[in-house]
């Protein structure tokens, strides 16, 4: 029989240890994580933060995927993401 409320303390745990690793990057982003799903939302300064932060959480033990939906806000670097 399925949670009433549909939660996985290793999902929470994941979270945790996500925020822990990414701590002192500067950014401003959310984190839900589902069924070993990472999803990311939020603000990063410029791509190249983007993709650290994306890097960092696929490796934390247990994500299995990351959905990225973390939005850009300086645009300065945008010409410069196809390294």
């Amino acid at each position: 029989m399925p949670n009433e409320l549909d939660f996985d303390p290793r999902d929470l745990e994941m979270e945790t240890h996500i925020y822990q690793q990414v701590r002192g990057m500067g950014t401003h982003f959310h984190v839900k994580v589902k069924d070993g799903t990472a999803t990311l939302s939020g603000s990063a300064e410029d791509f190249e933060e983007k993709r650290q932060i994306d890097t960092v959480v696929k490796r934390v033990g247990g994500v299995r995927r990351v959905v990225n939906q973390i939005r850009v806000i300086s645009t300065e670097s945008s010409f410069d993401n196809n390294r």
